[in-house]
């Protein structure tokens, strides 16, 4: 499991495109099935705010369960 508070910008190219964000993490993500989640936020406000990502990585199910969430105020 990874969780990270991400700025506007890395976090809106990391829910675009995961994998070379896992890559990244060590995660040889290439043939995974990727889901993304986002909670707590519009879609239009992501590029705006700051958000955490959770990202659950299941290596022999070549999967990974991706939830993005803003905290409320």
């Amino acid at each position: 499991m990874y969780w990270g508070e991400m700025r506007a910008g890395e976090a809106l190219k990391f829910i675009q495109d995961p994998v070379p964000a896992l890559k990244e993490r060590g995660v040889d993500a290439d043939d995974y099935s990727v889901q993304v989640n986002i909670l707590n936020s519009e879609a239009s406000a992501i590029p705006t705010q700051p958000i955490c990502i959770v990202a659950m990585v299941f290596p022999n199910e070549k999967a990974a369960f991706i939830t993005s969430y803003r905290h409320t105020q």
